[in-house]
């Protein structure tokens, strides 16, 4: 869609975490950036995706998940997790409040390298339920956590001075159109 609208238009992408292209954002040396949420949106203008809920990724070897839907803390309670570094203060919260004591056997800075772990057996991961279906490598269980605390969405954000512009303006206006069209 955008390239129709805007056929001269090249996209360079810049990848990175949400922490360092906030700081891009910031520093204009991005016009729009897709982060995920939490965030400080403050002086941000977003347009959301929907929301999904995190997701423990199981090694097949704990069977015992295999028929359940989804999970409640104190299931994770025994099992070697994974974290996404950036739900840290959630998922301290969450146990502590369930009275629940993780064994966290690693903490990363991406989800994709928690997946990867999972894949290879080595612990639980703890991600976005989209990220672990696009990362699923065959030989896990993926179930959603019931805790609703664990609901996490994607955003289209851009600064208001980006936003001046036309086509960040254009770019914004189209992606509204289309979630409203969902």
């Amino acid at each position: 869609m955008v390239r129709a609208t805007y056929p001269d238009v090249q996209l360079a992408i810049t990848e990175g975490n949400t922490y360092e292209l906030l700081d891009d954002l910031h520093k204009r040396l991005l016009d729009v950036a897709v982060l995920r949420t939490p965030f400080n949106a403050q002086h941000l203008v977003c347009r959301y995706f929907p929301a999904e809920r995190m997701a423990a990724v199981i090694p097949k070897r704990y069977s015992r998940f295999e028929k359940r839907r989804q999970l409640q803390l104190s299931d994770l309670a025994t099992l070697p997790l994974i974290k996404y570094r950036r739900f840290n203060e959630l998922f301290h919260v969450a146990f502590l409040e369930a009275s629940v004591t993780p064994t966290y056997i690693m903490t990363c800075d991406d989800a994709r390298t928690a997946m990867h772990w999972a894949n290879h057996q080595l612990g639980v991961a703890l991600v976005p339920r989209s990220l672990a279906e696009t990362y699923d490598g065959g030989d896990v269980l993926i179930r959603s956590l019931a805790d609703h605390r664990f609901q996490t969405q994607l955003a289209l954000a851009t600064t208001p001075e980006a936003l001046a512009t036309p086509l960040v303006a254009g770019l914004m206006a189209q992606f509204q159109q289309a979630q409203s069209l969902d």
